[in-house]
């Protein structure tokens, strides 16, 4: 996203006026916040004088942040401001860099220098010349409210204060603080809180006021943004981590809030729970900078802990993610003041308790880490010996990847080079393992490379780990999560030869395609490619006949010649008085190069293949627009739900209707096509509304479920005798004659951490002849697993559409034996009828914090496929 600085003018005046309007609060209102001896240049604005409030008196809107961090770029000389990208509701997103005026003078050069040294290792010409970089990341979760507020008063102490020790650091460092990267979800905490609070404040934590959580932790569409930093389909996220990448800082620190019955947490985490990729060093590193944690927090007598319950295994956290990139990461916990002011075990906890503790430690940080400046920058040069080093010793030298959907792996590529991976177009056709990798469409990542840690942790599949126990999941393998054909260069096999053109922006791999022809009998378009989709609906939703191919056939072409093409392809008859018929040529010009999809035009009727002309009903069936209801809210999962909703609204253009779940069964759901249940609470629907939802199915409609409603809908319409989500006995619980054997209190979060499945990737064997499978060119497919349920077994041999597999069911990440055994050979995907209708049922989430394209794929599928699947009679 294009950076937009900040510049001085009417602006400063108007946000100076506003605060006048809201009756502004003197000036030193928080001198109990910073202290009276305190002293700041007046010139630079105080948070009260514009905010209207004291310092946590109240919660800050987002837009009134966002201009106080802009007003002390125009007003104070240490600060340089810039809007480095937007929410999806419109939001700004401010970097702060606060510096001396001479390093703000140079910061483009003080940047570069330290972009070559970390790659590079090269020695800084002048260590005193050469600042610190300290990242300082506010409001990741927007229901954290102090995670957010505590940007304001640091930036007040950086931008204003007269403290010789702030010039000190702002002499040895450049400080960015970033701030909202929520902002949207910050705006629905400021809008709850608001709404529910009173003249009185209330801590009771049953009051309706604390109860607001995840729908305001999320960003627009419900994605976690701290699980964002590796997988980058947000806009916030792509534009922090942007800005992240185009500095390397050497500490970054990131603020959140956690239960209110908690006290104060900070890094480092758990000693065994640690990302092997990770340098001991870093974390000695973080010890050391703790210490000045452990001091500011002793000097105010506020209970803390560190080194316990947070993990630094899954690399897409803000304080995880820096580690691999040769930084220091922290991760502080507040224990959260929920609505403002709330009772805890320590007593009341306010919302300006929190910030000030923030406050507190974001000084901390910067004071820590400028106390080792000279280290961390000798730093610098172990990192890149160390990197190369390991590099050299690894066996792979190389990584291969091709997939069938040229979108998908320019959204790949995408990914990685946002990460600093250097990328390469395939020279020479390799085989590995089996598996052919085509010349030009393929793409070779080497592993000899600056960024070796981050290419290692993106392509490795990892199933040993030092603890069973994590925070987050186990896995983040991502060629398999975007369902791409995975090889590895290993030894002499590699050849520098095989690197072919650097790939710098994604968008080359999807290169403009020439216009469709005029006058053509019809059109086709390969369903392979995810954009077909996004063309279908809008060709139905015009009034244009869609047929999509039920099996592989070959087809005369416009100019001569035939062509073959797989099972799902989309033909477009464009001859006839039909009027969607006089359109489709218009509408697919359009699409095609606005999407840059290939469009082919079909010369005749008749194919090659006997049976397989274009009105052969069993060869090529009629499409429907889909219609979709979307559940919502009633114990559904908001992650879920919004996945989906983020994929139907902006990966397909799909206009989707949502509810909540309650509600659904008093509407009138013949409107819909599909009805889409995510993962959560089973339905609490009684005898009349699964009766309405029964005879909606069997009438024609379409539920597709997700793991516990997958369950759920399997025990109420095909197998209700089946127990499917229950764990059996076998001899890691109890002896052949039932009794559970006794184990010492001391064992039990490793012995709930195996009886659940945190996030594995599963890998099962796909049916591609089956019409949810159209497009996907393997035969297995990885699947993002964090439950332990199970489908009962399919009622006839065409229902299974992909099992785990029998032996090796895990190919990344933890799950215990016990799960293993249950779940190798259970249905991933089932696909039945009831009456005239469809069940699309998942064990998983095929569309998992919108990463794992390949099951997405098959979620796709089912809203345009599912309808003409043939069930055996009877069924």
């Amino acid at each position: 996203m294009t950076t937009v600085l900040i510049r001085r003018g009417a602006f400063v005046a108007a946000l100076l006026l506003l605060g006048q309007l809201l009756g502004a609060a003197p000036a030193r209102a928080d001198d109990d916040f910073f202290g009276s001896n305190a002293r700041f240049d007046p010139a630079v604005p105080a948070p009260a004088a514009v905010l209207g409030h004291a310092i946590g008196a109240r919660p800050a809107r987002v837009e009134a942040i966002t201009g106080y961090l802009k007003l002390l770029g125009a007003r104070s000389p240490r600060v340089k401001a810039e809007v480095i990208g937007r929410s999806f509701e419109g939001r700004e997103i401010v970097l702060l860099a606060i510096s001396s005026p001479a390093n703000l003078a140079r910061l483009d050069e003080i940047r570069r220098q330290r972009i070559a040294r970390i790659e590079t290792g090269a020695a800084p010409r002048d260590p005193a010349a050469a600042p610190l970089i300290v990242w300082l990341n506010y409001g990741v979760h927007g229901a954290e409210a102090s995670g957010l507020e505590a940007v304001v008063p640091t930036a007040y102490w950086l931008a204003a204060s007269e403290d010789p020790e702030v010039a000190g650091w702002l002499e040895k460092a450049v400080i960015l603080l970033v701030a909202p990267f929520n902002p949207d979800g910050h705006a629905r905490r400021v809008d709850w809180v608001e709404r529910w609070s009173g003249a009185v404040a209330n801590p009771d934590p049953q009051h309706f006021l604390h109860e607001l959580w995840i729908d305001a932790r999320t960003n627009h569409y419900g994605f976690d943004l701290n699980r964002q930093w590796l997988l980058l389909t947000q806009p916030e996220s792509r534009a922090w981590q942007a800005a992240w990448q185009r500095w390397r800082p050497h500490v970054s620190a990131d603020f959140h809030e956690m239960g209110r019955t908690s006290s104060y947490y900070f890094h480092p985490g758990a000693p065994s729970r640690r990302n092997p990729l990770i340098p001991e060093a870093l974390r000695r590193f973080a010890d050391r900078i703790a210490d000045a944690h452990r001091a500011a927090l002793d000097a105010t007598g506020r209970l803390y802990y560190s080194e316990e319950s947070f993990d630094n295994f899954y690399p897409g956290k803000g304080s995880t993610y820096p580690q691999l990139n040769g930084g220091v990461g922290f991760l502080f916990e507040a224990a959260t003041a929920n609505g403002g002011l709330v009772e805890t075990p320590e007593g009341l906890r306010s919302l300006r308790d929190n910030v000030r503790t923030h406050f507190l430690t974001s000084l901390s940080t910067i004071r820590g880490a400028v106390a080792l400046k000279d280290e961390l920058l000798a730093y610098e040069r172990d990192w890149a010996a160390e990197t190369a080093a390991l590099a050299r010793a690894d066996a792979v030298k190389a990584d291969v990847v091709h997939g069938g959907d040229p979108r998908v792996l320019a959204d790949f590529a995408s990914v990685l080079t946002a990460h600093g991976i250097r990328v390469h177009r395939l020279a020479r056709t390799l085989t590995l393992d089996g598996e052919t990798f085509p010349a030009g469409t393929s793409l070779i990542i080497p592993r000899d490379q600056p960024q070796y840690r981050m290419v290692a942790t993106l392509f490795d599949r990892v199933r040993e780990f030092s603890d069973s126990i994590f925070y987050d999941v186990s896995a983040w393998t991502l060629p398999d999560a975007y369902g791409l054909a995975h090889g590895q260069v290993t030894g002499r096999r590699f050849d520098p030869d095989l690197l072919g053109a650097a790939v710098s922006d994604a968008e080359e791999l999807l290169p403009e395609p020439p216009a469709p022809p005029e006058n053509a009998y019809g059109y086709l378009v390969d369903w392979r490619d995810l954009a077909a989709a996004r063309a279908a609906f809008r060709l139905l939703d015009a009034g244009v006949e869609v047929y999509g191919a039920m099996r592989e056939f070959t087809a005369p072409l416009v100019g001569g010649g035939t062509a073959a093409y797989p099972a799902g392809t989309l033909f477009v008859p464009a001859r006839g008085n039909q009027e969607g018929r006089r359109r489709a040529h218009a509408l697919l010009t359009e699409l095609s190069r606005k999407l840059r999809l290939p469009v082919a035009a079909v010369a005749s009727g008749h194919t090659p293949d006997a049976g397989r002309d274009f009105g052969a009903r069993q060869s090529f069936a009629p499409l429907a627009r889909p219609r979709v209801l979307l559940a919502v809210e009633d114990g559904l999962q908001r992650y879920e739900w919004g996945a989906v909703w983020f994929l139907l609204d902006r990966r397909l253009g799909i206009p989707v209707t949502m509810m909540p779940l309650s509600a659904i069964p008093g509407r009138d759901l013949r409107a819909y096509t599909h009805l889409v249940l995510v993962g959560g609470r089973s339905p609490a629907l009684d005898d009349r509304a699964k009766a309405a939802l029964e005879r909606w199915v069997r009438a024609g409609g379409t539920l597709v479920a997700f793991k516990q409603q997958a369950v759920w809908a399997a025990r109420q319409w095909l197998a209700p005798e089946e127990k499917a989500d229950k764990p059996e006995r076998n001899g890691a619980d109890g002896d052949a004659d039932g009794a559970v054997p006794r184990l010492a209190y001391a064992e039990m979060p490793r012995w709930l951490a195996e009886r659940q499945i945190g996030g594995a990737i599963f890998e099962s064997l796909v049916d591609r002849t089956h019409p949810l499978a159209f497009g996907y060119g393997r035969d297995r497919i990885a699947s993002m697993k964090n439950t332990t349920l199970v489908l009962p077994a399919p009622r006839h041999p065409f229902a299974a559409v992909a099992v785990y597999d029998g032996k090796e069911p895990l190919i990344s990440g933890f799950a215990s034996d016990e799960n293993l055994r249950r779940i190798a050979g259970t249905p991933m995907l089932l696909a039945d009828g009831l009456g005239r209708g469809r069940l699309v049922l998942f064990a998983d989430e095929p569309t998992f914090r919108a990463t794992f394209r390949g099951t997405e794929r098959l979620f796709v599928n089912s809203l345009f496929f599912a309808p003409v699947i043939a069930v055996p009679r009877g069924e």
